[in-house]
């Protein structure tokens, strides 16, 4: 089985500029091993590597960059906006392929927030259980703080 990490925000607001900046993230295994993501660098405009961008329709798309000016530990960041679109319902993924069944993992992300209203509803990290074929298996996990 292989997991997917989903981050997606629902930017509500209109005139948001910036609704989520994804600063960087790190999978904990139970063994002590450890999964960081927080390389985000992009060479001539494209997605950082195994980055993508997702939403269910084009139309609700938000706008997904990279931010050079706000990071943690590395380099650039992640960011999402609303791109003056209240219907704006999407983000960004990255498929992680060496996670085991039947084990524990921790998830840490840190983000900030400008112009978000209800954080804990148009901030979301997700993860979705697939199969060898990518198909989703069983329902999606949220973290929760």
């Amino acid at each position: 089985m292989k997991r997917l990490f989903f981050l997606s925000s629902l930017c509500k607001k209109v005139l948001s500029i910036l609704c989520l900046i994804f600063i960087s993230a790190s999978v904990s295994f139970a063994n002590g091993k450890k999964i960081e993501l927080n390389d985000f660098s992009s060479a001539n405009g494209t997605l950082p590597a195994g980055w993508q961008t997702f939403a269910q329709r084009e139309e609700i798309l938000p706008r997904c960059t990279v931010d050079s000016t706000q990071f943690r530990s590395a380099p650039n960041s992640l960011a999402i906006s609303g791109n003056s679109n209240a219907a704006a319902y999407g983000g960004w993924s990255h498929r992680l392929t060496n996670l085991e069944a039947g084990h524990f993992y921790h998830l840490t992300a840190y983000y900030r927030t400008r112009g978000v209203f209800h954080e804990q509803l148009q901030v979301v990290a997700r993860l979705d259980w697939l199969d060898a074929k990518g198909s989703r298996v069983g329902q999606p996990d949220y973290a929760y703080s």
